[in-house]
């Protein structure tokens, strides 16, 4: 009887099946549900980050193409930016020669444009006793570096004193020219300007003073006029003889207009673009100042480091000036000239010497 009542509580084997595969889709369904359909929270430690085939560019300044800030007004410079300096190349190379205001001493003078100290020098040539007098010259434009023409009203060359030309010419430091007036046909180039054309004239020593600073020499028949204009000569003299050369003393002292016997001397030198020196030798009296020849003079130029040098008009010319006031004692209390090289403050608008 029991074993009747076991087999009837026995599903049929096709319902257990049955029963068995409706539990396994309920199953399913609930697994989908969950995992694929309801929303799932993200935890706050995770990051989404996008994912990218190549790495991101990294900007790293340039030296050489910087970005440069767009400011919109002065106001937004930053804080100590520099003020940009407007001086002129030369103003800056030689800043510890030049002074913010004008200062004039005894022997010197100061300013932002130019600089000037004379020295006295006395050396000795055997038993000669010789005084020269160096005037040492930095400027910061080269329209500072002049020649000076007295003319009458009639527009004609003239002489006058050196003290005269000096006032007219506003001078800081003057010296006699090449007594130009007494070279009949040769050119004469000053400040720029061509005031007698002669070319041709090449026999003759010459020394160029360019646009740029430099300064050349030219023994007889070297000079080209047309190449040194067109390469911008601002000054061209004509006396000679060159006395240094390539820091060098020439060895030529035959070929000038002036004799080669101990006398008064007047001469330029050249070191560097912007720095120049002007030299009067005093001579003619025995128990002050005999006089230089060619030879002592070069040798003084080389020794002072001048990389070129040219006698100018010596002899009773030969006069220094510095603040108005005579320098030297000239021989025979000095003589009227025809022109001098002066120093003088640039003009007074915007300097554009040196670019």
């Amino acid at each position: 009887m029991q074993n009747k009542e076991r087999e009837k509580n026995f599903l049929p084997l096709w319902a257990v099946v049955v029963l068995d595969t409706l539990a396994l889709g309920a199953a399913l369904v609930v697994f989908a549900l969950f995992h694929h359909v309801l929303p799932r929270s993200v935890s706050p430690a995770q990051t989404v980050r996008p994912v990218s085939a190549t790495p991101a560019l990294v900007w790293t300044p340039s030296a050489t193409a910087a970005p440069t800030p767009v400011l919109e007004a002065a106001g937004d410079l930053p804080e100590n930016t520099p003020e940009p300096d407007t001086r002129s190349p030369w103003a800056i190379q030689f800043e510890s020669h030049f002074t913010e205001d004008t200062v004039i001493t005894e022997n010197s003078y100061s300013s932002p444009n130019v600089a000037v100290e004379v020295s006295r020098l006395e050396l000795r040539h055997g038993d000669r006793l010789n005084v020269c007098y160096v005037a040492d010259i930095y400027i910061a434009d080269i329209r500072s570096f002049r020649s000076y023409l007295p003319q009458d009203e009639e527009g004609y060359g003239m002489r006058l004193e050196m003290g005269e030309m000096a006032r007219q010419s506003d001078a800081i430091a003057a010296m006699t020219g090449d007594m130009y007036a007494f070279q009949g046909a040769s050119l004469v180039l000053r400040n720029g300007e061509l005031y007698r054309d002669g070319r041709w004239q090449t026999y003759q020593t010459h020394c160029a003073l360019f646009y740029d600073g430099t300064m050349a020499v030219y023994g007889p028949d070297e000079i080209d006029y047309e190449a040194a204009m067109a390469d911008g000569a601002w000054q061209i003299w004509s006396f000679g003889p060159v006395l240094v050369r390539d820091g060098k003393p020439s060895g030529d002292y035959g070929s000038g207009m002036a004799v080669d016997d101990p006398n008064p001397r007047a001469a330029l030198g050249y070191y560097e673009p912007g720095h120049y020196c002007f030299v009067v030798v005093d001579g003619r009296r025995p128990n002050y100042s005999f006089g230089m020849t060619f030879e002592e003079l070069a040798e003084l130029f080389v020794d002072l480091g001048c990389e070129c040098a040219y006698n100018l008009d010596g002899g009773g010319s030969a006069v220094m000036m510095l603040n108005g006031q005579g320098v030297n004692i000239p021989s025979g209390g000095g003589r009227e000239l025809s022109d001098i090289i002066l120093i003088a403050e640039p003009p007074a608008e915007e300097s554009e010497a040196v670019k």
